[in-house]
């Protein structure tokens, strides 16, 4: 037999709230009055002339009033009832079912619209709307709320009990997270940009490097992920002001105080030192290894971009991963990076600028597994578009009896050279296709060992190089300009111009001189766009990452994060009870993030408070940062102190059970709180 809530949840989203049929057929076998009876004993619903709106209306503010910490506006307070538990439980319910889940946006809808809430809340002070994720319009002022602290540059307010990270996070997890995800994660990329505005100037190269790998490059992940969501917004008109601000802080605090230390660090010790060299790679990694090996290499795949893909693969429990960077050949474009992978006694540009390796001018597939299978004949190389084409057979078949296989992916380069503001999105698709590529090979090719690595960065800006951006008249006719270096018989002396000798460089005899903006200018030249730029000596574009992977054959035990009380309660004496829960392990390659339902119920099966969703995801090593706080509101019922309740920990995503704990509620005064 269906419960009253269950009929209600259909009734209400089943039809027009104005036009019921099922109210019709209640009133056809008069069963009207019995409908809005129970209406009163279950949800306190009193009205002389009931209706489903007014009934919509009192559920959503009655709710309201438990989320909201201030009285809410004297127009609605008539609306609300005394059995607060019992609508919470009953909303919760709608809220968390796929079935209802629209319905009950559509509830709030006409709600939001019929009673003016919007009009009605935008002067409650965002502190008291934090845990209200009944309305859609709270985010709307949240977000407003937030974006102008960021504009401030006010970034250690509190709202509430959260900072301004914590309160994004808090909101993506409610009802209408989903919605509003791509705001809030932008809001958090730019706290992030504008945070860390102030850049600490390295004294020496190895130091800079040090640096920028252990934490540099957040900040162009930050940027990077800012524009992907900024992109991904419906309108932008409320945040072009933020996004002035982020590019500027990028473009003149950061780029603008890190590039012409780093390069002055460069230039000071006039080589890389003793720092790993991409033209050292196949020495490094590959002449002695044993193993089959898959060299994944990805045209301008930058540092930062693979430090996301790092993180993805370890997390996969069959994966062992580490992650190393050496540094890109100057100048840092595809055809020279390309070779510097490749076993070589000598690389070279000629003085008509072609790349030569041990002689030989390489410029295709064709000609780079030649010179692979020079150093060992079972060596080979593969495009990843025509791998990925491939049956499972031939996939197989590719790899038989192979040594070293290079395989080659375009998709940062292509986007950044024929599309520049799609740059951001094509390193996301990247990180996926070398994930799944990793994933598919160790499954079907029995490929155990891989390395990810590029040939070059790159530095992209989202406005436009200004006129004062752009380096004219300073190389002659027999020089190569590109848009970020110069290569020539002599340095190009000028303001704002380094300059090192190819020689110290390529590690060979030759005179020419590579000369590159100190900042992140570039050289007037033709070609393509400005946005999207490489060939330079910046980190972003010289630090090119080496990721090693071993991916383990058959089975690896994993477990879920699970969720435990800490407030270890055997009788429940209030309707409104505060727990304190921790998750038991931090998420790792071996443990899972899981989602959860934490809830209360009766020995029937029924629910009988607020349902609270949590996500177990947390990374935190220590165990006090992964403890949190749980609020139930118990129906407004009677409760017999002999019966048993309990408290159930459901993981949503299997729908088990993780822990059902046996409770006594024993409340004196059910109905009034106990007040």
């Amino acid at each position: 037999m269906a419960s009253f809530d269950e009929v209600l949840r259909v009734v209400l989203t089943a039809d027009s709230l104005q036009e019921n049929t099922y109210l019709q057929e209640f009133a056809k076998y008069e069963l009207e009055s019995v409908f809005w009876e129970l209406c009163q004993q279950e949800f306190g619903y009193i009205d002389e002339t009931p209706n489903l709106t007014k009934l919509a209306a009192t559920l959503l503010m009655t709710y309201a009033s438990c989320k909201i910490s201030k009285a809410l506006p004297g127009q609605w307070q008539h609306f609300v009832t005394d059995k607060t538990g019992s609508v919470m439980t009953f909303l919760d319910g709608m809220m968390n079912s796929l079935v209802y889940r629209d319905g009950y946006d559509n509830l709030v809808a006409t709600v939001e619209q019929g009673l003016h809430v919007a009009d009605l809340l935008n002067d409650y002070e965002p502190a008291v709307l934090v845990e209200c994720d009944i309305f859609r319009c709270v985010d709307v002022f949240l977000l407003k709320y937030i974006n102008q602290k960021l504009l401030a540059e006010d970034l250690s307010i509190k709202i509430g009990d959260y900072d301004l990270l914590a309160l994004c996070d808090a909101r993506e997890r409610m009802h209408f997270g989903e919605e509003v995800k791509v705001a809030y994660d932008m809001l958090k990329e730019a706290f992030q940009i504008i945070s860390r505005a102030k850049y600490t100037e390295p004294k020496t190269l190895a130091e800079a490097v040090e640096q920028y790998v252990d934490s540099d490059y957040e900040i162009d992940c930050a940027y990077r992920h800012f524009y992907q969501n900024y992109d991904a917004l419906e309108s932008v008109e409320q945040y072009e002001n933020l996004r002035e601000l982020v590019e500027n802080i990028y473009t003149n605090e950061y780029l603008g105080r890190q590039l012409p230390a780093w390069n002055e660090v460069l230039t000071e010790q006039g080589d890389f030192g003793d720092l790993p060299r991409q033209t050292h790679f196949y020495r490094d990694y590959l002449q002695y290894k044993k193993e089959k090996t898959v060299v994944i290499i990805s045209d301008a795949f930058r540092y930062e971009a693979a430090r996301e893909l790092y993180v993805k693969l370890a997390d996969d429990e069959k994966n062992t991963v580490n992650i190393n960077t050496m540094i890109s050949v100057l100048p840092s474009y595809t055809r020279l990076g390309m070779l510097a992978l490749l076993p070589h006694q000598k690389l070279e540009l000629s003085d008509s600028f072609e790349e030569l390796v041990d002689g030989q001018h390489v410029i295709d597939m064709k000609g780079r597994q030649a010179v692979l299978q020079k150093v060992n004949e079972n060596n080979a190389c593969i495009s990843f578009d025509e791998l990925k084409k491939l049956k499972k057979d031939e996939r197989r078949q590719v790899f038989t009896g192979r040594q070293v296989v290079y395989v080659y992916h375009d998709r940062v380069d292509s986007a950044g050279e024929n599309s520049p503001d799609s740059v951001f999105a094509a390193c996301e698709t990247a990180i996926t296709e070398i994930f799944d590529m990793v994933k598919l090979l160790s499954n079907t090719a029995n490929i155990q060992h891989f390395i990810i690595t590029a040939d070059h960065g790159f530095i992209y800006k989202r406005d436009a190089v200004t006129e004062s951006g752009k380096i004219a008249g300073v190389a002659d006719k027999e020089s190569l300009v590109k848009r970020r270096y110069i290569v020539a018989n002599k340095a190009v002396k000028d303001n704002g111009i380094c300059h090192l000798p190819l020689g110290r460089i390529l590690e060979n005899a030759d005179e020419k001189i590579v000369s590159f903006p100190m900042s992140h200018n570039v050289f007037k030249a033709p070609g393509g766009g400005l946005n999207y730029v490489h060939g330079g000596s910046s980190p972003q574009e010289l630090i090119v990452p080496v990721v090693e992977v071993y991916a383990q054959k058959g089975h690896v035990d994993t477990q879920n994060a699970e969720i435990k009380v800490v407030t270890m309660l055997h009788k429940i004496t209030n309707l409104i009870t505060n727990m304190e829960f921790v998750q038991s392990a931090p998420v790792s390659d071996t443990v899972k993030a899981v989602n959860y339902a934490l809830y209360f119920e009766d020995e029937n099966g029924a629910k009988i408070t607020n349902v609270e969703n949590y996500a177990a995801e947390s990374r935190e090593q220590d165990t006090a940062k992964r403890i949190f706080k749980v609020k139930f509101v118990f129906k407004n019922q009677s409760y017999d102190a002999t019966k048993k309740y309990y408290l159930v920990i459901m993981n949503q995503d299997t729908n088990i059970e993780l822990s059902r704990q046996e409770m006594r509620i024993d409340v004196a005064f059910a109905g009034d709180f106990g007040f």
